[in-house]
């Protein structure tokens, strides 16, 4: 089997975009039901006839606050994309070293190896300790 860095990268970055999901998933659903809320005592603001507000003075503040927001909501948005798909310092040092230490044909061999001499040391054990157990 090989086992490139992007395998190891996209490995790293599922639980993060698992977060990244849910959380998009709550922010929209909060920020829906505040704008429906406050599109909806705007509109029944503007719409009474007892009112004694400047609605152009009000539309204008509106649409001048609007902009800062849009613009949070856009940093805080690339922000929180980009923290997703960049890894720390382990996760970066787990995508660098484990293609390399899976991918060594002679690290591969070693636990063959190694299951060769335990199995001639356990033989070596077991006709030693045989002659005592009789």
């Amino acid at each position: 089997m090989y086992l490139s860095n992007w395998d190891v990268y996209w490995f790293t970055r599922l639980e993060e975009i698992k977060g990244l999901l849910l959380f998009e998933g709550d922010a929209v659903a909060a920020i829906t039901v505040l704008g429906l809320l406050l599109y909806g005592g705007i509109a029944a603001l503007l719409s009474s006839d007892d009112s004694n507000i400047d609605t152009t003075a009000f539309k204008l503040y509106v649409k001048k606050a609007i902009k800062p927001l849009c613009l949070w909501l856009s940093v805080a948005t690339l922000s929180t994309i980009s923290s997703t798909f960049i890894p720390t310092q382990k996760e970066m040092a787990a995508i660098i070293m484990l293609p390399a230490i899976v991918n060594n044909e002679e690290l591969q061999k070693v636990p063959d190896n190694l299951l060769k001499l335990l199995n001639a040391r356990l033989a070596e054990w077991l006709e030693e300790g045989g002659d005592t157990q009789k």
